[in-house]
């Protein structure tokens, strides 16, 4: 037996088969595409993605499928699904952090509804705005 499990044992391990993902042709196709404006050209089986810790790349559309929305931002993923971005109206707040910070106790800071008496073991205790 080599090193690690063989599939078929952790495959009977399981309630469900497990699936497996496969580079599909067109990856290898728009992996070579290197800019966005040629990646999203090829719409019908390219994807643009961006994420912040990772450089930018061109996925086949079944593998941008597959990365987590949360982190990466794939054009032609869904086209039907066009989220529109409603636009908020800005609060403004004035911010009291120069006045927390010039409390130096936990029971003045925490003595203003605005700010809060900060602890952690790598940094100064401080107060700070909420």
């Amino acid at each position: 037996m080599r090193d690690g499990r063989h599939l078929e044992e952790l495959e009977s391990q399981t309630s469900k088969p497990l699936t497996m993902s496969i580079l599909t042709d067109d990856e290898a196709f728009c992996s070579k595409l290197v800019s966005e404006s040629s990646c999203d050209s090829e719409s019908d089986k390219c994807s643009w993605c961006t994420a912040g810790a990772v450089a930018y790349k061109c996925h086949s559309i079944p593998n941008a499928k597959t990365l987590p929305p949360a982190v990466f931002k794939c054009s032609n993923i869904d086209a039907e699904k066009v989220e529109k971005k409603i636009e908020e109206p800005v609060k403004i707040v004035k911010d009291v952090e120069s006045t927390c910070n010039a409390l130096t106790s936990d029971a003045t800071c925490n003595g203003m509804s605005q700010c809060s008496w900060c602890t952690a073991g790598a940094v100064a205790d401080a107060c700070h705005s909420i």
